[in-house]
C-alpha cells in the first residue's frame, strides 16, 4: 500500500490535509516562529531568575522583639529559608566562656534559662543566645582560636592565621575585624581594656574571595555587617557554604564571619513578651560541647 494511502487510512484525509497546511505556515513563518520562542524563552528565564533572588523583608513591629532589635526574614524566591537579627540602636551583645562563666556550660551542655534569669536581673533583657567560636579539634572544652573574654584569655594563648575572621566586643558593641588588617597591638589593648573577641573563618572581607569544595550541607549562621547594619543571619534550611556565602553576597552583604553551628546549632531568639523560639530545625541532640555563646541584649 503506498504511504499516502496507508496515512489516510490510518489518520483519515481530513486530518493529512490540516497537517499539510500547518507544515505549509511553518516553512512560511519559520523566522517568525523561531524569534517568538526565543522571546518567550528569554522572559521564562527572567522570570524564574527574577523569582529566585534572595530578598530580606521586614516584619511588622520588628518582628515583635525587645528595643534595640529588629527581625527580617530572608526570602529565597517565595521560600523562607532564614532570618537576619539586625541589632539597631541601643542593643548589646556579651561573649561569655565555659572557662570564665562554667555554670553555664553544665557537662558540655548550655543552661539557657539561668542565662536568661541572670541577665534579666541585672536589668538586661535577652533576645538571642546562640554559639561562636568552634570547639577545638580533639578537644571536648576547649575553644579553637585566639579568644577574650573582658579581656582575660579563655581560647589559645596566641593568635595563629587560621582563622582569619575576629568579631570583637567593645562596651557591649560588636564589630568584624580581619587579622591580616591588624597588629598584634591589638590583641593587647583589648586585654588592657578589658574586651571580649574570638576568631572564625572570614567569608566575607573586602578584596577577598571565598571558595569551597565542599557538598555537605549544614543549617549555617554568621555574624554580617553590611550598609551600616550589622547583626546575625541565620539560616533554618540546610546548604553548602558555597550557597549559603552566594546568597549573603546577593543579599549585598561586604562582610562574614562564621558562627559554630553542627552539634552546637542549638539557639533561640526571644521576642518582647519573653517567648522563646528555637532557631535551628535540625536534630542537635539537645546540644553538646559548648565552649562559648554570644549573647544579645537589650539594656
Amino acid at each position: 500500500m503506498e504511504k499516502k494511502k496507508f496515512l489516510e487510512k490510518i489518520c483519515g484525509k481530513k486530518f493529512l490535509e490540516k497537517m499539510k497546511k500547518i507544515k505549509n505556515f511553518c516553512k512560511k513563518n519559520i523566522f517568525r516562529i523561531l524569534i517568538a520562542a526565543t522571546i518567550s524563552m528569554m522572559i521564562f528565564a527572567a522570570t524564574e531568575n527574577l523569582a529566585a533572588e534572595p530578598i530580606l523583608q521586614k516584619m511588622s513591629q520588628n518582628g515583635n522583639l525587645p528595643p534595640g532589635f529588629s527581625r527580617e526574614l530572608i526570602l529565597d524566591g517565595k521560600n523562607l529559608i532564614g532570618s537576619f537579627f539586625e541589632i539597631e540602636n541601643g542593643g548589646r551583645a556579651d561573649f561569655l566562656s565555659n572557662k570564665k562563666n562554667p555554670q553555664y556550660f553544665p557537662n558540655g551542655k548550655v543552661d539557657f534559662d539561668a542565662i536568661k534569669k541572670d541577665f534579666e536581673r541585672r536589668g538586661k533583657k535577652v533576645v538571642l543566645i546562640v554559639a561562636a567560636a568552634f570547639l577545638k579539634s580533639g578537644t571536648a572544652d576547649k575553644i579553637e582560636g585566639f579568644a577574650l573574654e573582658d579581656g582575660k584569655v579563655v581560647g589559645e594563648k596566641s593568635p595563629d592565621f587560621n582563622l582569619n575572621g575576629i568579631l570583637q566586643i567593645e562596651n557591649g558593641i560588636p564589630q568584624i575585624k580581619f587579622l591580616n588588617k591588624i597588629f598584634d597591638t591589638t590583641f593587647s589593648a583589648a586585654k588592657k581594656n578589658k574586651f571580649s573577641l574570638f576568631k572564625n573563618i572570614s567569608f566575607l572581607r573586602p578584596g577577598g574571595k571565598f571558595s569551597s569544595q565542599n557538598p555537605r550541607e549544614y543549617e549555617l549562621r554568621f555574624f554580617v555587617e553590611f550598609d551600616g547594619k550589622k547583626g546575625v543571619a541565620n539560616f533554618s534550611k540546610k546548604m553548602t557554604y558555597k550557597k549559603a556565602v552566594k546568597i549573603l553576597q546577593k543579599l549585598g552583604i561586604k562582610k562574614a564571619i562564621g558562627l559554630d553551628t553542627g552539634i552546637v546549632s542549638e539557639g533561640y531568639f526571644f521576642d518582647k513578651n519573653g517567648n522563646e523560639f528555637l532557631m535551628v530545625d535540625e536534630n542537635f541532640d539537645g546540644g553538646q560541647n559548648y565552649t562559648n555563646l554570644l549573647v544579645f541584649y537589650s539594656p
